[in-house]
């Protein structure tokens, strides 16, 4: 069976979900042109599971299946449902999708705005008055958006209280509330390794044998761990107390002028081509940890209102 990707199509396919009665209904994310029929799904009670298509891919490759065309990829993600199971995730109400939409925008008006103040640095006296002019175009956006974002929160008073308690933490400002609001609906639910692996700065293991190698960070929802790490590394360099707090990592940059207590090597994702192995071996109870995964897993102070879980996991970036 083959529809389009509109209303009617979503129409149809209701049809024949509510007439076959599958137990399960599996989807691949596809950059958003999913989101249309997940929501018609959604609100006739029949919630699909969105894969990821790593996961799918890979499932297929593991099965010795090279070949991709639509027909094959149904096949495949019928079959990757029946024998993976996977759980289907709530899907976002209407203003967790609007903040969603919002967030995203102000990261790409951000990132445009660094490229070209950058450029107006750079640029001759012929073309600066361009380049600034965009600037002051991009910075009325970003204000503007801002403004959206503040007011989307303000009309719902569950996201505005959730969004109010994240701010009250030390390190925590507006924008860096809204994004772990959006980005960690389930935050304080679970564990705090489970929370550390979702925002993805667990540490892995890689080892083989007798080869033990770094344990690195990766995974998760990056575009939250990214706003993440600028609150902590702006509250280790600005807030005392935190900064007296904050273990010593091994290995980390020895850089009065940085003030990042030691912030960056831990937390790279890699390691150095040429880093020394013997402080990862087995058993050596100092082998660094991301510094980021320190936080997340070490209790500070538990903020009022918070459950115990909550508290650790919003504390602990």
């Amino acid at each position: 069976m083959r529809v389009a990707n509109d209303p009617a199509g979503w129409a149809q396919l209701l049809a024949r979900v509510g007439s076959a009665d599958p137990p399960l209904i599996a989807l691949e994310a596809s950059g958003g042109y999913e989101a249309g029929v997940v929501l018609a799904l959604d609100a006739a009670g029949r919630t699909p599971v969105v894969a990821n298509p790593v996961a799918t891919r890979r499932f297929a490759q593991s099965l010795g299946r090279r070949a991709k065309t639509d027909r094959i990829d149904a096949a495949m993600l019928a079959e990757y449902a029946a024998r993976m199971r996977p759980t289907p995730r709530p899907v976002p109400n209407a203003t967790a999708r609007q903040l969603r939409a919002l967030l995203a925008r102000r990261e790409a008006v951000v990132r445009m705005l660094v490229e070209e103040q950058n450029r107006a640095q750079e640029a001759s006296a012929l073309v600066r008055p361009q380049a600034e002019a965009v600037v002051a175009l991009l910075t009325a956006q970003r204000r503007e958006l801002d403004h959206l974002l503040a007011s989307a929160v303000a009309s719902d008073p569950a996201w505005q209280a959730r969004v109010d308690l994240l701010d009250s933490v030390p390190g925590i400002g507006p924008l860096t509330a809204t994004v772990l609001a959006v980005g960690l609906p389930d935050l304080g639910q679970g564990s705090a390794k489970a929370q550390a692996a979702l925002l993805g700065v667990a540490p892995h293991p890689h080892e083989s044998g007798r080869s033990r190698g770094r344990r690195c960070i990766g995974g998760g929802r990056a575009w939250v761990r990214h706003v993440v790490y600028e609150a902590v590394l702006t509250t280790v360099r600005c807030e005392p107390t935190f900064r007296g707090a904050l273990p010593a990592a091994p290995g980390a940059r020895e850089d009065a002028q940085a003030g990042d207590g030691g912030l960056h090597a831990p937390a790279r994702r890699h390691p150095p081509r040429h880093a020394p192995r013997r402080a990862h071996l087995a058993g050596n109870p100092d082998r660094p940890r991301p510094i980021l995964a320190r936080c997340l897993l070490t209790p500070n102070t538990v903020t009022p209102g918070l459950s115990p879980d909550a508290a650790e996991t919003v504390k602990r970036p």
